[in-house]
């Protein structure tokens, strides 16, 4: 019989194990959330501190409030108006993450806003950064 383990925290116990530096980043709430009440944020404070948060020598977080995280109303009208004010929630995340990014050796995305921000986190990447260097140099 297989238990089934939340995802993320799972991998992160496993890659400490191994002896990486996990850094895990929060980033599916925003001021929105706390100002209509989302239920989401009843475990969530005062639990989490703003900024970067040293848990262990291998374990780290970070956690802000975006203005506004993207969120679908179910109304193709309505999201159609809302998009580009979505885009204020990959702007605030974008100078917060890339230091972070520079340094990492693995990413790992869950599903939801974190996938919108893919593109920042590819170019960010130490990796990508190396790459685009060696195809300048050739």
């Amino acid at each position: 019989m297989q238990h089934r383990r939340a995802s993320l925290p799972w991998l992160w116990h496993h890659l400490q194990a191994q002896g990486w530096h996990v850094t895990m980043v929060t980033i599916g709430y925003s001021w929105l959330s706390r100002l209509l009440g989302d239920r989401r944020m009843e475990g969530v404070q005062p639990v989490l501190d703003v900024g970067l948060t040293v848990h262990s020598p291998r374990l780290s977080s970070v956690f802000g409030y975006a203005p506004i995280h993207p969120v679908s109303t179910r109304s193709p009208t309505l999201d159609a108006l809302l998009e580009p004010v979505h885009h204020l929630h990959q702007r605030y995340w974008q100078p917060r993450l890339a230091p972070l990014l520079a340094r990492a050796d693995l990413v790992v995305l869950e599903s939801g806003a974190p996938v919108l921000l893919a593109p920042d986190v590819l170019g960010c990447t130490r990796h990508h950064q190396q790459d685009a260097q060696h195809q300048r140099d050739e």
